[in-house]
């Protein structure tokens, strides 16, 4: 995992050395940083509050987590940016359930997929992405892996979407309805939580 810091104070410091301990942290980026951070971080010269810049940089090194740490960055409106390239909570939750219909039909219609395959699909707008993919996967051979589920439990799995929210709720969607627009809707709404919307329900009945 690659992981950018926005800052360059004794706060940051503090949290590029907490994320360095982490086993799945393979490169950390601190943007400014400074000289304490730069022996545990690669330090980057873009200012705190340069929106464009930092969004631009964490996209080509396709970075897969951003921590935003000062105060001026948040108030001008940081989050909120990288949380349009994809970098916020409702777009990973998004980007995972696209992954699992890619991989579902790609089962459905070849009984398996090759890794190769389901990049192409899944990062099919976004070649920054699909590269850094591609080049994760090449460092264990598997771009041309094929893979192929080993029992009906696997491809029952694949057949829906499981969802489970912060407040303990849990939401099964069968894969055919969760590509159906006029079934289910995801809705972010402005405050930067997700509401999901079943529509056209004739009928409902409680499991006990």
């Amino acid at each position: 995992m690659k992981v950018l810091v926005v800052g360059g104070g004794g706060r940051e410091h503090a949290i590029v050395w907490k994320i360095a301990q982490s086993p799945k942290v393979d490169k950390i980026y601190c943007a400014p940083g400074n000289g304490g951070i730069e022996e545990i971080a690669e330090c980057v010269n873009i200012g705190a509050t340069d929106i464009d810049s930092m969004v631009k940089f964490a996209k080509e090194k396709a970075v897969d987590l951003v921590m935003v740490a000062p105060d001026d960055p948040l108030v001008l409106g940081m989050v909120d940016a990288m949380e349009k390239e994809g970098y916020g909570e409702s777009e990973r939750f998004v980007r995972q359930m696209e992954a699992k219909s890619v991989i579902q039909e790609q089962i459905v219609e070849n009984g398996g997929f090759t890794v190769e395959e389901i990049a192409e699909k899944i990062f099919e707008k976004e070649p920054e992405l699909k590269t850094a993919f591609q080049d994760k996967m090449e460092k264990y051979d598997m771009v041309k892996e094929e893979i192929r589920p080993q029992s009906e439990n696997t491809v029952r799995k694949y057949q829906s979407q499981h969802l489970y929210t912060d407040t303990g709720i849990e939401i099964k969607i069968p894969m055919e309805q969760y590509k159906n627009p006029r079934s289910v809707e995801f809705i972010t709404n402005p405050n930067g939580t997700v509401s999901v919307l079943i529509k056209n329900i004739e009928h409902l009945e409680a499991k006990l």
